[in-house]
């Protein structure tokens, strides 16, 4: 983890508050970032809200976007934040394009941050090769959003009535 300026992290703690409430402290947080696009979002805004629902709450989903004001102009010092913060990270590779690569190589560099992490990739993606050496057994295919969203929740241990 990098070390942060306190002010920064009370200002991440007073959004997070803003955000989620004092509650959202205590449970267990999982963290969803990576290469996806608006309809694959659409579907992770979805399994964000059925975790919420069907832990009764125990659980909180959030994305990098829900923190507008934490980290504005350093996008690795806000994965970092996130991250560190994150009880579980799931990284959903749906498109090859480079922004999550910033995610992926920060979470490498870091065995605390790799430890807690699992990938889903959309199935015969050119990437896999270059990840398979990191995360071989934490690499889960998906073959579209609506399998996307099976595979999570199933990963979760939540199962949908």
């Amino acid at each position: 983890m990098i070390e942060h300026p306190n002010d920064e992290w009370e200002r991440f703690l007073d959004e997070f508050y803003e955000v989620f409430s004092n509650m959202g402290i205590i449970k267990y947080k999982i963290f969803i970032c990576g290469s996806f696009g608006d309809e694959c979002f659409s579907i992770l805004e979805e399994i964000k809200k059925d975790i919420t629902r069907e832990t009764f709450q125990q659980h909180l989903t959030f994305f990098e976007s829900d923190f507008k004001n934490t980290y504005k102009e350093n996008l690795v010092l806000k994965l970092d934040i996130l991250a560190a913060f994150s009880d579980e990270i799931i990284i959903v590779i749906e498109q090859d394009i480079g922004e999550h690569m910033i995610g992926i190589g920060f979470i490498l560099a870091n065995i605390e941050y790799r430890n807690k992490t699992s990938i889903f990739i959309l199935k015969d993606s050119p990437i896999t090769q270059l990840l398979t050496p990191f995360f071989n057994e934490k690499l889960i295919y998906f073959n579209d959003n609506s399998d996307l969203k099976s595979k999570i929740l199933i990963f979760l241990g939540i199962t949908l009535p």
